[in-house]
């Protein structure tokens, strides 16, 4: 598996503009799975899944590492191509599509997020002592063009050299999801 994917298709963006999906590629990050396999941990009907792992397939995000015959049946376990995936920004430049992708993308993402603390919350499997290092942050930075160039490549480093370090055979768990965009002020605001 590769460290990092950049989505450059507009297509493998509004694959992961399902929320269901996002989940999938969440859960094969672990290791490779069939689809019957991941639609248990997520409590899923196989049958719901399969349309969505192909539709991942596909794009380019999922891949099948290996095959295994059952009786009649043809296994296929898969798992993303990368550690990480990361939308390239130069997708703006389609337009509107581009933008109502990357937003149906994000918001995909979130709503994950919350399916997954919610989940950990009615099975147990968040616990107090857990959710004491939980935090969740709006941050609003007035910064220079340099300064946020630098910030930028800091979060990222920060991430790919976590992301190394990650052991996926560990019970023990972090869910990250990070939403960072540089924003403008109107004028007056803030006066």
């Amino acid at each position: 598996m590769r460290d990092l994917l950049v989505l450059s298709d507009l297509e493998q963006v509004k694959a992961l503009a399902v929320p269901l999906r996002v989940e999938i590629v969440m859960t094969l990050h672990d290791k490779p799975m069939t689809t019957s396999q991941v639609a248990a941990i997520l409590g899923e009907k196989p049958n719901r899944l399969y349309y969505h792992v192909t539709e991942l397939e596909k794009v380019g995000i999922l891949e099948v590492v290996e095959t295994r015959q059952r009786g009649n049946l043809v296994e296929k376990y898969y798992r993303p191509v990368a550690r990480i995936l990361r939308i390239d920004p130069t997708l703006f430049s389609h337009g509107a599509e581009g933008q109502e992708a990357y937003i149906k993308t994000v918001l995909s993402q979130l709503d994950s997020t919350i399916l997954e603390i919610r989940r950990g919350m009615s099975d147990g499997g968040l616990s107090a002592g857990d959710m004491n290092l939980a935090f969740s942050s709006i941050i609003d930075l007035g910064l220079t063009p340099a300064q946020l160039r630098e910030f930028h490549a800091e979060i990222r480093e920060a991430i790919l050299r976590w992301t190394k370090r990650s052991d996926n055979s560990l019970s023990t768990r972090a869910h990250l999801t990070t939403v960072f965009f540089p924003s403008k002020r109107p004028k007056g605001a803030g006066d």
